[in-house]
C-alpha cells in the first residue's frame, strides 16, 4: 500500500485541484490512499478517487502536520510520500516509487517544474546516486521523499524543524539522515521526478532568508552534536563562504546583499543555538 500525506494550507485550490486530477489518473487500483492534513483551506475532494481520510486542524507548522498524518498508519506495513498541496504527478511516478522502494529503504525522487522546465534547485536530472551523509543535504526534497515503513515502525518528524517553528527548514534532510543514522538505505532518483512549481525568490524578504538560516544552521548542529553525523560540517562551511562571497558580488545591489547578510547571520545563530540545545539535551 502506498500513503500520500498531503497537508494543505492558504486556499491554494486550483493547485490541489490539480494535485487532485494527477492523482486520479494514477494506474494503482487499489494500492493508493491519501490522507489529507487540512489546515483551514477550503477545498473540494468530491471526486478524490483515492481519498482515504481528511482530517481538519488549526494551524500548526508542517511537521507537526505530517506527523499527525503518519499516526493514522503507524502499525501499518506501507510505503509513505509526502507531497505539498501545490504539487503534481506524472502517470509514471507512483508506480516507480513502489518498485524502486521494494529494493531500498528509502527513495527520493527529483523534483521539476514542468511549467517553466526547470529542475527543482538546480539539483541534477537524469541520475540515480546512493543517498549518503555528503549529498543529503543537496538532493533530497520532501515532496519527492518515499519511505519503506514496516509493521509497527515509528516514522515522524522532528517538529523542532519546517515552515511554522523558528527553525523553519530542513525537517525531511532530518528525517533522511536519521535514517541513515539507523542504517537505512537510499537513493536518489531522478530519470523520474515529482513535480513542483519553482518559486520566485523575493531578494528583499531577509526574515525569510534569516529563518531558513537558522533552520540549515540548527540541523548541521543537531547532526554534530545529537547524531555525531561530522560530514555535513563540510556543507555548513561550504555554504558559509558562498553566503560570504555573495555579500561581496552583490556590495552594489542593497536588496540581495541584505538578504545574503540575514542568511549567514540566520546559519550563525541557529548553528549556536542547535549547540546549545543538543548539548543540553
Amino acid at each position: 500500500m502506498l500513503y500520500l500525506i498531503v497537508t494543505t494550507q492558504d486556499n491554494k485550490s486550483s493547485q490541489f485541484s490539480r494535485l487532485i486530477e494527477s492523482l486520479n489518473n494514477q494506474a494503482l487500483a487499489s494500492k493508493l490512499k491519501v490522507i489529507v492534513v487540512n489546515q483551514d483551506s477550503e477545498i473540494d475532494t468530491e471526486d478524490f478517487q483515492f481519498l482515504y481520510k481528511v482530517i481538519n486542524v488549526e494551524k500548526c507548522s508542517l511537521s507537526k502536520a505530517r506527523n499527525i498524518g503518519l499516526s493514522i498508519i503507524s502499525d501499518e506495513e506501507c510505503v509513505v510520500g509526502f507531497p505539498d498541496d501545490d504539487c503534481w504527478f506524472n502517470d509514471t511516478v507512483l508506480s516507480r516509487a513502489l518498485e524502486l522502494v521494494s529494493e531500498q529503504d528509502f527513495v527520493c525522487f527529483g523534483v521539476y517544474d514542468d511549467l517553466r522546465k526547470l529542475p527543482y534547485g538546480n539539483r541534477p536530472l537524469n541520475m540515480k546516486e546512493i543517498i549518503t551523509l555528503s549529498n543529503a543535504l543537496t538532493l533530497p526534497v520532501s515532496v519527492g521523499i518515499f519511505i519503506k515503513k514496516s509493521k509497527g515502525e515509528k516514522i515522524l518528524f522532528d517538529e523542532m524543524f519546517s515552515v511554522g517553528t523558528r527553525w523553519a527548514c530542513g525537517e525531511e534532510t532530518d528525517l533522511i539522515l536519521e535514517m541513515i543514522s539507523r542504517g537505512k538505505r537510499g537513493i536518489y532518483y531522478s530519470y523520474d521526478s515529482v513535480y513542483h512549481e519553482i518559486e520566485n525568490i523575493k531578494f528583499e524578504n531577509t526574515e525569510r532568508a534569516y529563518k531558513y538560516g537558522l533552520g540549515f544552521g540548527a540541523l548541521i548542529a543537531k547532526c554534530v552534536y545529537k547524531r555525531g553525523q561530522k560530514e555535513p560540517l563540510k556543507i555548513y562551511r561550504k555554504v558559509k563562504f558562498r553566503s560570504v562571497v555573495a555579500k561581496k558580488i552583490f556590495l552594489f545591489n542593497r536588496e540581495k546583499r541584505m538578504m545574503y547578510c540575514a542568511r549567514l547571520r540566520g546559519i550563525k545563530d541557529g548553528y549556536e543555538e542547535g549547540r546549545a540545545y543538543y548539548e543540553r539535551n
